[in-house]
């Protein structure tokens, strides 16, 4: 534990988390404290976000926003420093992968090595991180790609601001982190939508673990922008039409010519475009998982003051459909009553906060965050620096030799392990390029004039080359659409992570991986959807 942390502990210290989010119309910034089955709000507020300060959820002009911020943190006396920051973006990419149970630094170089594959874009303009999506031994991990654009203007706000920026968070996960901290992990398979003003958040969580994440590019903001073409007035006035109406009822004695019929009805055609979009999604899901499929929905934030949103979207989807507007544990201190006035709005900013250590782990890429300073008091502070330089000294005088002799040996240590790891890593890599060398000339064996065939070759080398740590012996082709494979394995769960994968092309009977046995054989026949 790091002497800080172990000075702000004996002293009856909590570990408090500072959360900015600065959104399209509002920014906020709370002050959280994470106890045991709660999250205590201790101060914080919501400001309107100046305008003309984001394009396209990048901070392209920050003065103003920096003098209300720095005004703000007075007024309020927040003291914290550390500052984790909540993105809400289309632009952040998200992928799933799974990979065989490695330590830290493997899963580390072995998403490097494979991210390329991931995402067609130049990852130099990227900062890579992860987060564990459950599985056997944590191997389904969500790969997020966020671009630098996106984090380098909040490296310079929280530096104007005297902060410092610790770690950074993404509205997919920090949606799971929360509604699985508010449910539970037996709250089954569940399905979330959070309708934002420029693009919609979706979830889907099972059995505690989050399963999907997809932004989807429909808003609020596409309501506004039909309210002012069909009433041929300004955006202001339009997003004034929408929040006086905000309903999707069309029935009862409304005509057609009512203001507040053809608001709902503007209502329901954007929400059916979104919906859409989920039916599909929710649909594949349920296909792939058919023993555990989505059979709840939840809608959080805003769209929640939305008269008739649950009816309208469980008549459209055919799903049970809640929605949450308070959240039982989350509690707000007598000095955070505004934030706790908008709790609806706050989602990300509660969602950022690590929950039993669930938080994205960053993989250190081209930009660097900023040093962690922690929430103490700045004489609390300076005496437990003056307490470590005193005990360093005293150590550095009495066990100088001692300790330098100590850290060559370390040092020796750690450069020849990490020796050992790179060496392992490369055989890794070595023994996926031979496989897929073999697959190779397996599908330059199919015969002319059968396409499908070496296609479905290609996607059984894709899935191969995804998981690792699995051989193909043999394989044969008995049609266009079906082929069967023979293949050893190091391990069930590579197995198993094999499987999965192969079943996004293939239909095939279940197989028991026993570990007991090395060499399997699967019968594959190819999607007709593919």
């Amino acid at each position: 534990m790091n002497s800080f942390k172990k000075f702000e502990k004996i002293n009856g210290g909590k570990e408090k988390y500072l959360v900015l989010e600065v959104g399209n119309y509002n920014t906020k910034l709370i002050e959280v404290v994470p106890t045991p089955g709660r999250l205590i709000v201790e101060k914080g507020f919501i400001i309107a976000t100046p305008e003309g300060t984001l394009e396209e959820n990048v901070i392209v002009k920050s003065d103003e926003l920096v003098k209300e911020l720095g005004e703000k943190i007075k007024e309020e006396k927040i003291t914290s420093k550390n500052v984790t920051v909540s993105l809400s973006s289309g632009d952040i990419i998200t992928r799933e992968m799974a990979l065989p149970k490695m330590n830290k630094r493997d899963t580390v170089s072995f998403i490097k090595i494979n991210s390329k594959d991931l995402f067609p874009v130049d990852l130099d303009e990227y900062t890579l991180g992860y987060v564990s999506m459950g599985g056997e031994d944590n191997s389904k991990l969500m790969i997020i790609a966020i671009p630098n654009d996106i984090i380098t203007p909040y490296l310079e706000i929280t530096e104007q601001l005297g902060l410092a920026l610790s770690s950074i968070n993404f509205s997919g996960f920090e949606l799971y982190n929360l509604i699985d901290f508010e449910l539970g992990s037996n709250a089954g398979t569940y399905a979330v939508i959070d309708l934002g003003s420029k693009n919609t958040n979706f979830i889907i969580v099972s059995g505690g673990m989050l399963m999907y994440n997809r932004v989807l590019k429909v808003g609020s903001d596409d309501v506004t922008k039909e309210i002012a073409e069909n009433f041929k007035c300004t955006l202001t006035k339009a997003e004034k039409i929408k929040r006086d109406y905000n309903s999707v009822i069309m029935e009862g004695s409304l005509k057609e010519t009512d203001d507040v019929y053809v608001v709902a009805e503007i209502f329901r055609d954007v929400l059916s475009t979104l919906l859409t979009d989920v039916a599909n999604i929710i649909e594949y899901y349920n296909g792939k998982h058919s023993k555990a499929p989505v059979s709840k929905v939840y809608i959080i934030g805003l769209a929640t003051k939305i008269s008739g949103i649950c009816e309208f979207v469980e008549e459209t989807l055919g799903i049970e459909t809640d929605k949450i507007r308070e959240f039982e544990r989350v509690v707000f201190n007598e000095e955070a009553k505004a934030p706790k006035r908008r709790q609806v709005t706050l989602e990300n900013c509660l969602g950022a906060v690590p929950i039993d250590d669930k938080k994205v782990k960053l993989i250190k890429g081209k930009l660097k965050l900023s040093k962690v300073y922690y929430s103490i008091s700045p004489v609390t502070y300076q005496i437990g620096v003056l307490v470590c330089v005193l005990v360093v000294l005293g150590l550095c005088i009495v066990n100088f030799t001692n300790v330098k002799l100590k850290e060559k040996i370390a040092s020796l240590d750690s450069y020849i392990a990490s020796r050992q790891e790179l060496i392992s890593l490369q055989e890794k890599y070595n023994k996926n390029l031979e496989e897929m060398n073999a697959l190779k000339s397996f599908i330059d064996k199919v015969p002319a004039g059968k396409e499908k065939a070496s296609a479905a070759l290609k996607y059984v080398q894709e899935c191969v080359n995804f998981v690792g740590g699995i051989s193909i012996k043999d394989c044969t082709v008995s049609s266009d659409t079906k082929i069967q494979i023979n293949f050893s394995t190091t391990s069930v769960n590579d197995a198993n992570a094999f499987d999965e994968k192969l079943r996004e092309y293939f239909d095939f009977d279940r197989t028991f991986y026993s570990p007991s046995r090395t060499e399997f054989r699967l019968d594959l026949n190819l999607k007709s959807d593919l």
